[in-house]
């Protein structure tokens, strides 16, 4: 887990451009991701990831997320989202649709009774993603809104159902993993 943090804060500082190009905001989404025996990836609540955008790239990190499951001792949430600009074209004055490739990493873990140790109970889910949508960055503003359909296929690593946790522990299976979703963004520069 520390490694992800830290190779994530490590691509993010090398992709700081200038300020004249870098925006910072927010991003509500709304989906699920679900693996074959229909495990979802994250056990908290829903709140708004917080995102980097610097030119074509787009990091998005669950940073209230993390911090909100933090406050309840049997649950943790990390995941993190990044995203490449590989097309855009103009729908209508200061309208642009967009489409982004990436991939999404989350990692949850759950304590249901006190004789489980929190990592034996825990999932991560990595999907590629197509980010689909309309974007507007009005050509005086320095604000900008967006909205995006993005589905995702992946891998999931869940705990095995149907087990005698008392007398084998729990077992760990790598699973397909499906997601979709909306996301609704807003940035500055």
């Amino acid at each position: 887990m520390k490694k992800i943090i830290s190779l994530s804060a490590l691509a993010l500082a090398a992709l700081i451009p200038s300020q004249a190009e870098a925006a910072w905001g927010f991003t509500a989404h709304q989906g699920v991701t679900m693996s074959g025996t229909q495990q979802i990836a994250a056990p908290t609540e829903f709140v708004p990831s917080v995102d980097f955008k610097a030119g074509k790239i787009l990091i998005q990190v669950d940073a209230l997320e993390t911090i909100a499951s933090l406050t309840r001792a049997e649950e943790t949430h990390f995941g993190f989202n990044g995203y490449f600009g590989v097309g855009k074209g103009e729908i209508k004055d200061h309208i642009d649709g967009v489409l982004q490739i990436g991939a999404s990493v989350d990692y949850g873990s759950y304590n249901p009774t006190e004789e489980i140790e929190n990592d034996e109970y825990s999932n991560l889910h990595v999907l590629g993603q197509i980010r689909m949508g309309a974007q507007t960055y009005g050509k005086s503003s320095k604000y900008g809104f967006g909205i995006y359909v993005v589905p995702g296929i992946g891998f999931a690593s869940v705990p095995a159902l149907e087990q005698d946790v008392e007398a084998e522990g729990i077992e760990k299976q790598t699973e397909i993993a499906i997601g979709s979703g909306i996301q609704i963004s807003v940035w500055k520069k």
